[in-house]
């Protein structure tokens, strides 16, 4: 009993402690140990090397090593990261590569490496494995990418699994879901209980897939490609054109 009472107090201590710290540098910084930059670091230190904990970032500059924050970010669109990242809350940066984990989600312009956010993953340029509860999006997407309720983003390449849907501009590679699948192009592997796809280079797999050209083959139970010939656009099972 007195063990878990000094646990319990020593945990509470610590957490003040970096409270009062984060709280009282958001602009001035923190504490580093041995180094003002490098070492064991507690606070808003806006540029370090090592091992960082803070409450909540702001204004980070760059921090290379193991970042753990509890609370929600504030202003960060200049910051970047390199290594670990740890956030109870959320992650936000402008550059960040390396592991990034959220427990609501992970943000950035520029993520590289593996993300885990408990609600989603967004961000402008990213590459890598990200894994979002309900969802993951961006601008530029390369790698794989798995969202609970679905998957969107302007130009997607590699593999996408959305739960109800995924959608893109552009998907390349394999665009998988248990619901709607739209896009303007795809090349590559769609599966979807409705794909509705301007254009599809490849192979389109669900219980009603639609493209208005196709170059390729529709797998499920109605097709449509608009442009085969006039008796041969809506075919039952199966529909190609090459």
């Amino acid at each position: 009993m007195n063990v878990r009472r000094r646990v319990l107090t020593a945990g509470l201590l610590f957490l003040t402690a970096l409270g009062a710290a984060g709280a009282g540098s958001a602009d001035a910084g923190g504490l580093g140990v041995p180094a003002p930059r490098a070492g064991l670091g507690f606070g808003n230190l806006d540029t370090f090397a090592g091992v960082r904990l803070n409450w909540a970032d702001h204004g980070v500059r760059r921090v290379a090593g193991v970042n753990v924050t509890i609370w929600k970010p504030g202003r960060n669109n200049t910051s970047t990261y390199q290594g670990v990242a740890l956030a109870l809350v959320g992650h936000a940066s402008a550059s960040t590569r390396g592991l990034a984990v959220g427990g609501v989600g992970v943000g950035g312009g520029d993520l590289s490496g593996i993300f885990l956010g408990g609600l989603g993953v967004g961000g402008d340029d990213i590459s890598g494995l990200c894994v979002g509860g309900l969802g993951v999006g961006g601008d530029a997407m390369s790698g794989v990418f798995l969202g609970g309720l679905g998957v969107g983003g302007d130009d997607i390449s590699g593999l996408c699994v959305g739960g109800l849907g995924v959608g893109g501009d552009s998907m390349t590679g394999a665009a998988l879901t248990l619901g709607y699948l739209k896009g303007d192009r795809l090349t590559g592997l769609g599966v979807g209980c409705y794909s509705n796809v301007k254009e599809t280079t490849g192979v389109s797999i669900g219980i009603f897939n639609r493209a208005r050209v196709l170059k390729g083959i529709q797998i499920g139970l109605l097709n449509h490609a608009g442009n085969n010939p006039r008796g041969l656009r809506w075919t039952p099972g199966i529909n190609a054109h090459f």
